[in-house]
């Protein structure tokens, strides 16, 4: 069995991600932490040296390999659905759940965190929550896709899949 979480920067996919992996006794893999971990260089340092669409071309071909992987939870990077037909595969090849969460809830998530985040770091809070409404209205198509969409904006989705998973 694998399972996806998908959905924005600061959705909660990392820290579901890994209270999932607890209660279901699965191996948990944080795509991006993969990356940074096989790479020996963070995300916003790949970012910087060779540019976004380097990076893609990278997480596709670990995403590759992470999928060919059984009992496993995955957690996506907020972009990676968007790319090299990532949704597709996840679709193909599990169960997804995309973590949705209003845009504010999001900005308060991630803005005390920017300077880690390529995509906002030289960003003011204004010019912030502009990007994170455009990119998730650029997103919704993929992450609309998945097999379930749980509601985080409180916390709550961890318990929501656990009862979704019954």
């Amino acid at each position: 069995m694998k399972y996806f979480l998908v959905g924005f920067m600061g959705s909660g996919k990392s820290f579901v991600g890994e209270q999932l992996s607890k209660h279901l006794q699965l191996k948990f893999i944080d795509l991006d932490y993969h990356i940074e971990r096989n790479e020996n260089c963070s995300i916003t340092d790949i970012f910087e040296k060779n540019g976004e669409k380097y990076f893609r071309k990278l997480e596709f071909e670990y995403f590759k390999e992470i999928i060919k992987h059984d009992n496993i939870i995955i957690s996506t990077g907020g972009g990676a659905v968007a790319h090299d037909d990532i949704m597709n595969l996840i679709n193909r090849n599990g169960t997804s759940f995309y973590l949705q969460c209003k845009t504010n809830i999001i900005f308060e998530r991630i803005k005390e965190s920017k300077n880690i985040r390529p995509l906002l770091k030289k960003l003011n809070d204004s010019q912030i929550l502009n990007f994170i409404e455009k990119k998730i209205s650029e997103r919704k198509f993929y992450y609309e896709q998945s097999d379930y969409i749980v509601n985080n904006n409180k916390g709550k989705a961890l318990e929501d899949i656990l009862e979704i998973l019954g």
